[in-house]
């Protein structure tokens, strides 16, 4: 279970000052990743997890980024894969392009929210590319996902906003599901592996993470059909154990990937009556 959703500068037609000037700029743009989001959704609630590391080849890692943004009263919208593009003062910061965009718009709707921000994200790729001539070392996936609650029940709205050098940047909204398919549902994305073997996997190498009684309850519960069972308190704290084996040595050595997931950790509760509620959990 799991979902995704500008012109390029063409350095061969720049003009030879621009050229000249690439000389002295890197052959690729720097791009910041690394994300493990846990969406869980229950009777009455839904539930979000996020690490707060962002790591690049050329920078390493950085701690405090914060990936889940409020949107309105009962909502939020997650970032993950590509966080920014470039390591200036003028980098591409698609996070903060969320915020703002979050910020400036206090009354809007996850529905609203989704499309809106695919443009902005298109918008600070386009302004970031106008006056740099350095390539992308491949392509680039910026994956939003906006959650909340419509007339009372809970929807997803995952999209994708794609890049590579030499094409025209598009924008993809993936199937949107709905209510009636989601209650018990908990999804991982980003660097998943980890947290998708800890539940249904069977291998030696995360058994310790494995055998704890909210990671059995859950994998059980899956295998019964009945996850709609679990409650809120429950999905955070498979949450919390998801993101806990992903950051640990076994973690590493099962996925390598995972090096780019990272604590603190953040956890967030939103309700159809009490809206966005930020948690600390240690």
């Amino acid at each position: 279970m799991s979902g995704s959703f500008v012109s390029i500068l063409l350095f061969m037609l720049s003009s030879p000052a621009k050229q000249q000037n690439a000389r002295s700029e890197s052959n690729e743009i720097t791009v910041q990743h690394g994300t493990l989001i846990l969406l869980g959704i229950s009777k009455t609630d839904i539930t979000l997890a996020a690490d707060t590391e962002h790591s690049s080849e050329a920078l390493g890692s950085r701690k405090g980024a914060n990936k889940i943004t409020q949107v309105g009263k009962e909502g939020a919208c997650t970032l993950n894969n590509a966080a920014s593009l470039g390591n200036g003062a003028d980098k591409a910061d698609f996070s903060k392009v969320i915020k703002k965009w979050a910020t400036d718009h206090p009354a809007a709707t996850v529905r609203e929210a989704s499309p809106a921000l695919q443009h902005k994200i298109m918008d600070e790729y386009d302004r970031y590319m106008a006056s740099h001539t350095s390539l992308l070392k491949g392509p680039v996936t910026v994956s939003i996902t906006c959650v909340g609650y419509e007339f009372g029940s809970p929807v997803v709205f995952p999209s994708e906003v794609h890049f590579a050098n030499f094409a025209r940047p598009y924008a993809a909204s993936l199937p949107l599901e709905l209510s009636r398919g989601l209650v018990g549902a908990f999804y991982p994305y980003g660097q998943l592996e980890v947290c998708n073997e800890l539940i249904s996997g069977t291998g030696p190498l995360l058994s310790r993470y494995r055998a704890q009684a909210i990671v059995q309850k859950y994998a059980r519960l899956k295998s019964e059909k009945k996850t709609a069972e679990f409650t809120t308190e429950e999905f955070i704290q498979l949450s919390k154990a998801c993101l806990e084996a992903t950051e640990s040595p076994s973690g590493r050595r099962f996925d390598p990937n995972s090096k780019y997931v990272g604590p603190p950790n953040d956890y967030v509760v939103i309700s159809d009556k009490n809206g966005f509620r930020r948690l600390s959990i240690h």
